[in-house]
């Protein structure tokens, strides 16, 4: 997954470098993860607990800069059936309860 990560930091400053892409559109960057079928949860849930290298920790950054994760993956999930999402929202609020205490 790192050489994933890698190639996604490379995009962004290749493009910004080329006048491409503006540092603050994300747009681009959701197009280039479509395009080599990266799946968004998944990349965000292995930045999110492996900040080992520079590219990692910028992705993960530029990634909760745009609130990528909590937008656009959550978006993402409208497939999923009722019975699924009322299970969701359950477990999203046990966890911010665990957090909290």
């Amino acid at each position: 997954m790192s050489i994933v990560v890698d190639e996604i930091v490379d995009f962004i400053f290749r493009e910004i470098n080329e006048g491409k892409l503006f540092a603050l559109n994300e747009k681009p960057v959701l197009d280039f993860l479509e395009k080599q079928k990266i799946i968004l949860y998944e990349i965000y849930n292995w930045l999110s607990n492996n900040q080992v290298n520079s590219n990692s920790i910028f992705l993960f950054g530029y990634f909760n800069f745009f609130g990528i994760k909590t937008s656009k993956v959550l978006t993402g999930m409208k497939n999923l059936r009722n019975k699924d999402v009322k299970m969701l929202n359950l477990i999203l609020l046990l966890r911010i309860k665990w957090i909290w205490n």
